[in-house]
């Protein structure tokens, strides 16, 4: 994410902010610091988000009715991003008493480290010799697993300790609108668009057909707080 507009006086060389932030394809937070400067400002940020296919739809299982959860069908993976990046900034339009809002365009890049978590289902597989069927929470698999072995979602916190990594590199543009009359307060809206790219396609579905993205273009839309000193 970005930098806030703060019109900055010479004592301020320093400032911390915190954020949240809805994306194209997830939610997120992070945590930003900025280095004042003459004409660029300086920001370094740590960005942790979710991710998930546009090619999602939950679904209802077809043993609702036994306590089977709804689940996102030929979904593989969770899809996590951390991103630390570096970034420049430049006041557009100051704030001033004639001007309550400032205005300040932001560029940043980064590498993202993407983490991968198995997608676990409650899988019922039927006893031999016997009408009783087995319940086991197991990741995914579109070669064995259907809507009619499906009973739904399974613990959504197993597979952490499953997870792989796929790096990318993330691209970004923003502008920052910040409401704040003391230089010394943080308080702004930021609207963004990022390109996340990856050398390989993230494998967050598999099977029916769905191709999974190399390339995200997503927007996004986020508050701030923190202060200068």
């Amino acid at each position: 994410m970005g930098q806030l507009d703060l019109e900055v006086s010479p004592k301020l060389t320093n400032g911390f902010a915190l954020g949240v932030f809805a994306h194209t394809f997830g939610v997120g937070g992070n945590l930003n610091f900025y280095q004042f400067r003459e004409r660029n400002d300086f920001v370094f940020s740590v960005a942790f988000s979710s991710v998930r296919s546009k090619k999602e739809q939950k679904t209802a299982s077809l043993y609702k009715d036994y306590g089977g959860k709804d689940y996102r069908p030929f979904k593989k993976n969770y899809f996590y991003t951390l991103v630390p990046s570096f970034g420049l900034s430049r006041v557009i339009l100051k704030n001033s008493p004639h001007n309550r809002i400032g205005i300040r365009g932001t560029a940043s890049a980064g590498p993202i480290i993407g983490l991968l978590q198995p997608y676990y289902l409650r899988i019922g597989t039927q006893i031999p010799g016997s009408t009783s069927v087995q319940l086991d929470d197991e990741p995914f698999d579109a070669t064995r697993h259907d809507a009619n072995n499906i009973i739904g979602l399974g613990d959504p916190f197993l597979g952490i300790d499953e997870m792989k990594v796929q790096m990318g590199l993330q691209l970004r543009a923003s502008a920052i609108l910040n409401f704040s009359n003391n230089s010394e307060v943080i308080h702004g809206i930021e609207a963004g668009v990022n390109a996340d790219i990856y050398a390989r396609p993230v494998p967050i579905m598999e099977g029916g057909g769905i191709k999974n993205n190399q390339v995200f273009l997503s927007a996004s839309i986020g508050v701030l707080f923190g202060s200068a000193w």
